[in-house]
């Protein structure tokens, strides 16, 4: 969506809006109504309703009156994954008997036919064939129809559903090689494989995508540790799987996609802050119209120097220099302002978003008039101190992805040569184009360290400290930044 802003910016005039206030908005107007104005922003749309504009100079380029329709919502006619969510069937409650309960114990003690595991799967397999089908077809947005608003109730829903669904699939493969029916089974994790690759494919590219692919992660690597150290599946298997794999879109090209995402979507949170106050008659919701410019113009230096650091590929991606970007900063007024925040209250819409009550919309402005340059800031600040954990767990999620993609090539170069490689070298150009890098090290090559038995793939994951794959570190734990992220094949 940014690229077709910046395409169309490139060929077009840009248009002011001057507001009553006195401020100028210069951009290029994609919609106007007689209420209101949309206007493309330094890669954000923005609203101005009428009664806050003074007049608009046009540059040339759309007669006044005129309106665009880039602002339509995106919708998808039939959505697979909506289908496929809609008819998983949970166990019931009190039943002591959960799907997510099942695979640690496949992983820890094998398969075993439990009459309760075939009847879910055989009450599930439409959900299951669905939810196979909007793999292999696109068949949708995993998250609701509309890709510019995310519907965070939905998204949640769908979330859990999907996780299930993929827990489904893998217990299924697992029935299905106790049964020997190896074909059946390569085609479930194969078919994991690609969800996970669309998933990253999907907009908006927002950091809810990141966990997500995390969790999914979480559930799949012990089971496709299991699949590499057995001998079920041929070659042309783990030569699908090692495709797919090395499809996915990940890196800087893509990390940066992702901070300009959140960045974008910060700002949709205000102007939809900003609506939703003037809708609800709040009591100088004008502020908004002056704060959220200011806002977006400090934001964007902050943005062009996370992008930067990314492209250098400098430690301050992970360690900001705060004060160098912001001034001093006084911690105290922060922390009371945060707390203020904090304790506004929120109701749901109709839609299954969440947004400010009245009452705290009028409690937000009162917080943020007192000092408005230092409400930017405190805003800003947020961001910075934020980023460093939002790159951690993106290159965490990175680096249990290349785990697996090498332990794929090994496993191939293992069936070409009978013997494991000596040095990860060893597998280009042949089985891969080059050696993926650990961000957590330099970007110096994941390192690779072969046993009697087997081997260690591993990442000094975001504590960056190399502790040799000894101390596995656990994503599912927040406050944790301990250890290496390791990937162990034994034969």
């Amino acid at each position: 969506m940014l690229l077709l802003y910046f395409l169309f910016n490139s060929i077009s005039f840009a248009e002011t809006i001057h507001l009553k206030s006195g401020r100028k908005i210069e951009g290029k107007i994609i919609k106007r109504t007689d209420e209101k104005v949309r206007i493309e922003f330094q890669g954000t749309v923005l609203t101005f309703w009428s009664d806050e504009i003074e007049r608009i100079d046009n540059g040339g380029s759309q007669a006044q009156g005129q309106s665009s329709q880039v602002d339509s919502p995106i919708t998808q006619e039939e959505n697979l994954y909506q289908k496929a969510v809609s008819k998983l069937k949970e166990q019931p409650p009190g039943s002591g008997f959960y799907i997510h309960q099942i695979l640690p114990d496949i992983v820890q003690n094998g398969w075993k036919e439990d009459p309760r595991v075939i009847a879910l799967l055989n009450n599930n397999q439409e959900a299951i064939d669905l939810f196979k089908e909007a793999i292999n077809q696109d068949g949708g947005y995993l998250f609701g129809n509309n890709k510019e608003f995310l519907n965070t109730k939905l998204a949640t829903h769908n979330q859990f559903a999907a996780i299930n669904l993929f827990r489904l699939m893998l217990i299924q493969a697992s029935d299905y090689t106790a049964k020997k029916k190896y074909t059946d089974a390569q085609d479930n994790y194969l078919d994991n494989v690609k969800f996970l690759k669309n998933l990253c494919a999907k907009e908006p590219k927002l950091m809810l995508i990141v966990i997500y692919r995390q969790i999914f992660l979480d559930i799949f690597e012990p089971m496709i540790t299991q699949v590499i150290e057995k001998n079920y599946f041929d070659k042309t298997f783990y030569q699908d799987m090692l495709r797919e794999l090395l499809l996915v879109k990940d890196y800087e090209n893509y990390l940066k996609d992702l901070l300009k995402s959140e960045d974008e979507f910060a700002l949709i949170t205000m102007q939809n802050l900003k609506d939703s106050a003037r809708q609800k008659g709040v009591p100088n919701w004008e502020f908004f119209s002056e704060y959220i410019p200011r806002y977006q113009k400090q934001s964007q230096k902050i943005l062009q120097y996370q992008l930067n650091t990314i492209d250098t590929k400098s430690e301050e991606m992970f360690n900001p220099k705060v004060e160098e970007l912001l001034g001093s900063i006084d911690e105290e007024q922060l922390d009371k302002y945060t707390q203020e925040l904090k304790n506004l209250s929120f109701e749901e819409t109709k839609d299954g978003n969440f947004t400010y009550t009245k009452e705290a919309i009028e409690q937000y402005i009162s917080i943020f008039s007192r000092d408005e340059d230092l409400a930017i800031k405190i805003g800003l600040i947020s961001k910075v101190r934020s980023a460093p954990r939002f790159i951690s767990t993106y290159y965490s999620v990175v680096a249990k992805q290349n785990n697996i993609l090498i332990a794929t090539a090994i496993k191939l170069y293992q069936l070409d040569n009978g013997h494991l490689p000596e040095k990860l070298d060893n597998l280009v150009p042949q089985y891969l184009p080059a050696i993926p890098s650990d961000p957590f090290n330099h970007f110096q090559p994941v390192k690779y360290v072969k046993k009697e038995n087997g081997y260690l793939l591993y990442s000094f994951g975001p504590d960056r400290i190399d502790q040799l794959g000894k101390t596995k570190y656990k994503s599912e734990r927040a406050d944790n930044n301990e250890g290496d992220i390791v990937f162990a094949v034994f034969q």
